[in-house]
């Protein structure tokens, strides 16, 4: 179970949209995690989708940077979890909601 909100990030160098997800850990504890996410057009072999990104880690020596591609025709995303969920991991569930509520 989770949910996910658009966050506004004015001081941010991005301009991308921002999307907070939280998701439950098995103990209950709920965890939250921002992505950026960047629409992407079609490309020769891969239909139109979001590039999906969070930006890890506490120091510069830690820092990571997790990046996920969404297609939009399948909904299908190329993270670790979505290989065994058939595709539908967090990223497709919370992308697919928050699209869902955007007014244009």
């Amino acid at each position: 179970m989770g949910t996910c909100k658009w966050v506004d990030m004015p001081e941010s160098a991005h301009n991308g949209l921002w999307l907070q997800i939280t998701v439950e850990r098995r103990d209950g504890t709920p965890v939250s995690r921002l992505y950026e996410i960047e629409p992407v057009l079609a490309r020769p072999g891969r239909g139109p989708g979001y590039v999906v990104r969070h930006y890890a880690g506490a120091t510069l020596k830690e820092f990571r940077i997790y990046e996920y591609f969404v297609d939009c025709d399948r909904w299908q995303c190329n993270c670790p979890d979505a290989a065994k969920h058939q595709g539908q991991c967090k990223h497709v569930l919370a992308l697919r909601a928050a699209l869902a509520r955007l007014p244009f």
